[in-house]
């Protein structure tokens, strides 16, 4: 059997997203796993109803606490030995994902299913399904704990 030597996460920093992540983190345990946890911002949803200067100004709100929640997640792993990278991007959350885990050419993506946020809700099927339907990686659901 091959070594996984990439497992993507992606969050939306809801319940099922961090149970996914704590999957990922067991999984990355038994070798030298590279665990990179992302997170998409998607620019519609701050920018819908309001003028474009205050819809970038919510834009670069959501990106800084974003960073600084990825930042905490990483250290978090981290102290457990594990090897661990982040990335924010922006854009359609799906395809982000899927676009993300072939640029790593992730052996693994683990996220959350049925997290409710308001990208899942904007989705039909959901956004694992999406991912699911699109990746050219194994993806693997997690409900929340």
């Amino acid at each position: 059997m091959a070594r996984v030597q990439t497992i993507l996460v992606p969050t939306d920093f809801s319940g099922a997203s961090r149970s996914a992540l704590v999957v990922a983190r067991r999984m990355a345990k038994s070798g030298r796993t590279v665990l990179t946890i992302l997170h998409v911002v998607w620019p519609a949803t701050s920018r819908r109803f309001l003028d474009t200067a205050i819809g970038d100004q919510i834009a670069a709100q959501e990106r800084k606490w974003a960073a600084a929640e990825l930042a905490r997640m990483a250290a978090q792993a981290r102290i457990q030995g594990l090897d661990v990278r982040t990335m924010l991007l922006t854009g359609d959350p799906a395809r982000r994902i899927v676009a993300a885990a072939t640029r790593l050419q992730a052996d693994f993506v683990v996220m959350g299913a049925r997290g409710q946020t308001r990208f899942s809700k904007l989705a039909p099927g959901g956004m694992a399904a999406r991912v699911i339907a699109t990746s050219s990686c194994p993806v693997v659901t997690v409900r929340e704990a």
